[in-house]
């Protein structure tokens, strides 16, 4: 199963054979493994990929909290960060380290073969409940990371993730956060991603986003990325957007209505004077 464009629809998902799992409880190996499913009529149906899971356990050596919400895409700039051979495709999942911090564990796969993981170690390594900064500004990387993103935009690198576990007395104990970052490769060839801003992509009951590119259209002048909310109790919350026009990173709040008729006439986003600030 091959990353090439051929107008088959490709998913990566968790497969769970047992619940309830929770980053506070003891997490049994073999409860969540990673599968793939494909589509060749543009999404009405879907099939598994006849040899799933894809990959069966966590790395070894880590206690986890979790293991689950797999994001992938192409990116050629990383193939280049670390001297690949051939194109490769990238992936990030939702896990943490028992007593030790919520983590981002970075797999990659050679685009002639998806079905091939490598692990490349944790991207990013927080500690536990803590904050990039003042924590009713930038709120809590608590215990877990749940659905965890990795993209870039207009050079500048993100992640995006849903907090599970922070300690704190004036909000629920999930956060959905954003920030951004630089990144590097450490001595034994695995990236690192530093944060340098960050903060809440929802301060209420919103927990957990994830994120969408659009490349270059009629309409978009550079490639868009839709923020996508996708988890909370209140079916009335509006998604929250971060979109680079070529202008930076900004936030439209817009309904789900919305978000559909724009996707599907591809029109332009309302216009929006230039700004540098980050969204908040």
């Amino acid at each position: 199963m091959s990353g090439q464009i051929d107008g088959t629809l490709l998913l990566f998902y968790t497969g769970a054979s047992s619940l309830p799992t929770a980053w506070n409880t003891p997490y049994a190996r073999g409860t969540e493994s990673q599968a793939l499913a494909f589509s060749t009529d543009g999404g009405v149906t879907w099939k598994d990929y006849e040899k799933n899971p894809i990959l069966s356990d966590p790395p070894g050596n880590w206690n986890v909290t979790g293991w689950r919400d797999p994001y992938f895409i192409s990116w050629p700039e990383l193939d280049d960060l670390t001297n690949a051979s051939q194109p490769h495709f990238y992936a990030v999942f939702g896990s943490g380290i028992r007593g030790v911090g919520p983590r981002m564990p970075l797999y990659r796969a050679p685009a002639s073969n998806l079905t091939d993981w490598t692990f490349m170690g944790a991207l990013w390594e927080p500690e536990k409940n803590t904050s990039l900064g003042l924590i009713e500004e930038t709120g809590s990387y608590g215990f877990n990371f749940e659905l965890s993103n990795f993209f870039s935009l207009d050079n500048r690198y993100f992640v995006s993730m849903g907090a599970e576990g922070g300690n704190v007395s004036f909000h629920q104990n999930k956060w959905s956060l954003w920030n951004e970052g630089t990144i590097s490769v450490r001595s034994n060839g695995s990236i690192a991603f530093e944060p340098i801003s960050g903060g809440a992509s929802d301060w209420g009951l919103l927990y957990a986003v994830s994120q969408s590119n659009l490349y270059k259209s009629t309409h978009y002048q550079s490639r868009s990325s839709y923020l996508l909310c996708t988890r909370s109790p209140l079916s009335t919350i509006q998604r929250i957007i971060v979109v680079s026009n070529g202008v930076g990173p900004r936030k439209i709040s817009m309904t789900s209505e919305q978000f559909n008729k724009d996707i599907k006439e591809r029109t332009p986003f309302p216009e929006r004077s230039s700004s540098k600030t980050h969204p908040t």
